[in-house]
């Protein structure tokens, strides 16, 4: 385990996973949107808005910006 975010650990390879992919080359930038993504995605967990359509379009656009498609891949 690499990092805890909230209570979701964070390993090495998926960290190292999304920063090769992501077109953000500033370490400290990337961990920071990183983090900050992941958060935001347990709030609105916990709240029940995963769901919402403008809660997923942002959450596709950091999917999209970052290359990561593996770890979240798109809703159906």
């Amino acid at each position: 385990m690499l990092m805890k975010v909230g209570p979701d650990a964070v390993s090495k390879g998926e960290f190292e996973y999304y920063y090769r992919r992501s077109s953000n080359r500033d370490l400290h930038l990337f961990l920071q949107s990183f983090i900050d993504y992941r958060l935001k995605v347990l709030q609105a967990m916990e709240e029940g808005l995963d769901t919402l359509d403008e809660f997923r379009m942002q959450k596709d656009t950091f999917v999209h910006d970052n290359k990561c498609k593996e770890y979240y891949p798109a809703h159906a």
